[in-house]
């Protein structure tokens, strides 16, 4: 699978003290209480990739500083070995794609758009600008999609504020 390559070969061009980052925007699920991510050439439940199988690469990793970002259903229930892992939804939510105004998945369009590119969380901080997006998002998912819930969630192992 091609994602697994490249967290091959980003751990093979990391140093001690690089940030890496790994952000996925697609589709996810669980079965038998394991979570995954179903990449675009996955289609049957052996070929997706579970949080152990990434680990296996970011538990390689000799840099500390290491960001995994997830914009698909069930991520909150992932655990991954990264120091910051920002997700979409909670284990058990979907992870919505916007309207026409938004031509992202919700929590992308929120996060990296919006809060971080443009500038609107006021900080380059992620944990800021986690905090400024989380009730966006929120909001915009139970104002369109009536009856759902898409509550974001951070793994935040960081001692400081993590910037990339």
């Amino acid at each position: 699978v091609a994602i697994l390559g490249a967290l091959s070969t980003m751990g093979t061009n990391e140093v001690a003290g690089d940030y890496t980052a790994f952000t996925y925007s697609g589709h996810g699920g669980t079965s038998g209480g394991a979570y995954f991510i179903c990449p675009e050439e996955c289609y049957y439940i052996e070929d997706m990739i579970t949080d152990d199988e990434m680990n296996v690469y970011f538990n390689a990793y000799q840099s500390t500083h290491n960001l995994a970002f997830f914009d698909s259903c069930n991520s909150g229930g992932l655990t991954m070995a990264v120091e910051l892992c920002i997700m979409a939804a909670a284990a058990n939510q979907y992870s919505w794609d916007g309207q026409p105004d938004i031509a992202n998945g919700v929590w992308t369009y929120f996060f990296w758009e919006y809060g971080y590119r443009l500038g609107n969380a006021g900080s380059t901080v992620l944990e800021t600008v986690f905090a400024y997006a989380k009730p966006l998002a929120s909001d915009y998912v139970a104002t369109n999609y009536p009856g759902y819930t898409m509550t974001p969630q951070i793994d935040d192992g960081c001692t400081g504020s993590f910037y990339l």
